[in-house]
């Protein structure tokens, strides 16, 4: 038989040959690409100039306290960031963990209980941006710096999640403490614009992670402290791109939840008695949230908060 036909019966099957395995590798890896992707945002000088002037700092004082609260006293809290500056950190349950400052995507992934929540929502920053407050050592805000732009840079250029770079939760901490450093640093003598375009491209990167419809994690507290997150960034950072769009979509998906995330009698319909506490911070959250942002609270929302109230009671 001739081999110039032989090759061209077969010339289909090795094509086949070769383009079936990268089918099935676009087939199973593309939806989770997908699944995490969002564009860049083009942050203009005009954006941050107006952002280093508006909100005034009382408002980013507030939504920085959604975070939480720094329980240690001056010393404590000083010394706690000396140990950041030399890769160590306390967490609960651990004397001190070892990690790579100011940033290692490596640190992500840490087979250690507690630390990926811990590390992923920027309790690191929080940290040492608490210990600048009660030192007014600028080392310190020049290495909570470091790890934001560290963090900020693996994060923009990922394909894939690690640890818990994209979780709901992790990303909702993420923005009280961004909006901390701003406040700070946005008038401070070492300021540079470069660092506040990173700054700015990581929260509007963020914005749109809280509201991608495939992110939004509506059965639970999680999806509550979603939305929180993106009405902290609309008065944090009011000059980013859609902030309406990111109030408006929070509202929305707030009232689809508040139908069932609290029941007619009071009750938080999570699954333990713990989070009808939780519930009724997020809520008091929620409330003054909507006042931030001159927004009406809906009366059925003020009658579930009473009614849980009493429950908790």
């Amino acid at each position: 038989m001739d081999s110039s036909k032989n090759l061209g019966a077969r010339w289909p099957l090795n094509v086949i040959g070769v383009l079936a395995p990268t089918i099935v590798f676009v087939a199973i890896w593309f939806p989770l690409i997908a699944h995490y992707f969002v564009p860049n945002v083009s942050i203009t000088e005009d954006m941050i100039d107006s952002a280093r002037q508006a909100p005034i700092d009382s408002v980013l004082d507030e939504i920085e306290r959604f975070f939480g609260t720094s329980n240690e006293d001056r010393k404590e809290l000083i010394a706690s960031a000396q140990m950041v500056l030399q890769g160590k950190v306390a967490i609960p349950g651990h004397s001190s963990l070892e990690f790579n400052f100011p940033f290692s995507a490596d640190d992500l992934d840490k087979k250690l209980p507690g630390w990926h929540l811990f590390f992923a929502r920027f309790s690191i920053p929080y940290l040492l941006l608490n210990a600048y407050e009660a030192s007014r050592r600028d080392e310190f805000l020049m290495a909570a710096k470091d790890v934001i732009l560290g963090f900020a840079s693996y994060e923009r250029k990922a394909w894939l999640p690690k640890g818990l770079l994209w979780n709901d939760h992790a990303i909702a901490g993420r923005i009280a403490v961004l909006a901390k450093f701003w406040k700070r640093y946005r008038n401070h003598p070492d300021y540079q614009p470069e660092v506040a375009k990173e700054l700015f491209q990581l929260v509007a990167r963020s914005a749109q992670l809280l509201a991608k419809p495939s992110h939004f994690t509506f059965a639970t507290n999680h999806g509550i402290m979603q939305n929180l997150a993106l009405w902290q960034i609309c008065p944090a950072f009011p000059s980013l791109p859609n902030i309406d769009y990111y109030k408006n979509i929070a509202l929305e998906r707030m009232r689809d939840q508040m139908r069932f995330y609290v029941n007619e009698e009071g009750v938080i319909l999570e699954h333990s008695a713990g989070y009808q506490k939780v519930g009724l911070k997020l809520m008091g959250m929620a409330f003054r949230h909507l006042t931030l942002l001159d927004m009406p609270i809906p009366e059925d929302w003020k009658e579930k908060y009473q009614k849980a109230e009493a429950f908790y009671a």
